[in-house]
């Protein structure tokens, strides 16, 4: 691939931001919606727009979308097991976080990329 390709293909538009943006609202939903499977075992409050969300699939959709995620951190943690245990829970968070941000962005070019090559078939 050529340079200028890779770069057309992660330069921001309106229709990548938008699929990222419904990524990220799927990631929050599903966030909330984990409260029914372990947050009233620990008796943590029920978050404001559980009962509303309730109805719909995010927490399944989180997972089918974060797969690929799961499946290198397991990788990652296999290789360097032990070697990070000194680091702080609260910044793996945070770096995990940023890495499926980072994976949601590429999923929205992708996705965007493949709309516009059927497209042009058409």
């Amino acid at each position: 691939m050529k340079k200028a390709s890779i770069k057309q293909f992660l330069k921001p538009s309106w229709k990548k931001l938008l699929v990222l943006v419904i990524f990220m609202f799927i990631a929050f939903a599903g966030y909330i919606q984990s409260w029914g499977i372990s947050g009233d075992e620990v008796e943590l409050p029920k978050p404001l727009l559980y009962d509303v969300l309730t109805p719909f699939p995010f927490w399944i959709l989180l997972m089918y979308l974060l797969v690929p995620v799961f499946i290198g951190d397991q990788i990652v943690r296999a290789l360097v097991d032990g070697v990070f245990d000194w680091i702080p829970y609260g910044i793996l968070t945070w770096f995990f976080l940023f890495i499926i941000l980072v994976y949601f962005y590429l999923l929205a070019c992708g996705i965007i990329f493949i709309v516009k090559k059927l497209s042009k078939k058409r």
